[in-house]
């Protein structure tokens, strides 16, 4: 786990799925995927009060291109500062653990 903006992110292992930001690596995951990691590292999927709070704080530390897991299992899109309900169990989104 990598401290980012008072969150939490995994850091990407091996092959997995993984986008570049502000020179750190973000992994990309399934919700189930997600959620482990967040547990196996004694924390949750953030919400979306603790992702609004990072972003609003003028935090560039944390990627908007691509939504995030919520610890509801929704989904988050820091642009549109929505949630709404993931399409798919396959979906690999950027993960963040408070």
């Amino acid at each position: 786990m990598e401290p980012v903006a008072g969150l939490w992110t995994p850091l990407p292992k091996g092959k997995d799925n993984r986008t570049e930001f502000g020179g750190q690596e973000w992994w990309s995951a399934t919700y189930q995927e997600a959620r482990e990691a967040c547990q196996n590292g004694g924390k949750k999927l953030a919400s979306m009060a603790a992702i609004q709070r990072a972003v609003s704080n003028g935090s560039n530390a944390i990627p908007t291109t691509m939504p995030y897991w919520l610890d509801s299992g929704s989904v988050y899109d820091t642009q549109l500062d929505m949630s709404f309900v993931a399409v798919s169990d396959n979906l690999t989104l950027h993960v963040l653990c408070e």
